[in-house]
């Protein structure tokens, strides 16, 4: 991030199954008083997705880091974890996907949910970062060392 950045929130949990309990409502009273009420809103379900992803495929020996930084034009997050080579990979594809069209991605994503694609809804769907690119408005980028991703997810404020 450019200029004075002020960091919100720095967690660092294990993956346990479940997103931590009101996780959205807690970043957003921490964000609501620095941002619009509906980039506060924006941020608290892009946090609370992107840790929700994490915390799913995340190794069980993976500690799982996530931080929201603001600064005079944007704001960003930043979540961090281990996985294994083939998870990285169907992440790559996702963003790259969410890059070059975040609606239409979206909108498949909601018809697969649905069943009004003739698909199978599968157990885990690919929902969270759609909403983060297509909801949330945030630029997605992946940062990959090892089996170690760090996904950065921003906006302007």
């Amino acid at each position: 991030m450019e200029g004075n950045s002020t960091s919100v929130l720095q967690i660092a949990v294990e993956p346990s199954g479940d997103t931590l309990p009101h996780f959205h409502e807690f970043v957003h009273a921490l964000v609501v008083r620095r941002l619009r009420a509906t980039t506060a809103q924006s941020v608290a379900t892009a946090a609370t997705e992107l840790l929700d992803n994490a915390m799913a495929y995340a190794t069980m020996a993976s500690d799982i880091k996530l931080s929201i930084a603001l600064d005079t034009l944007r704001v960003q997050i930043t979540v961090s974890n281990e996985t294994v080579g083939t998870r990285i990979r169907l992440l790559e594809r996702r963003i790259e996907e969410l890059k070059h069209d975040p609606e239409g991605a979206y909108m498949q994503e909601m018809r697969r949910l649905t069943g009004t694609d003739g698909a199978r809804t599968s157990a885990r769907s690919m929902m969270g970062l759609a909403r983060v690119r297509h909801e949330a408005r945030m630029d997605l980028s992946l940062e990959v060392e090892g089996s170690r991703v760090t996904l950065v997810a921003s906006r302007r404020r």
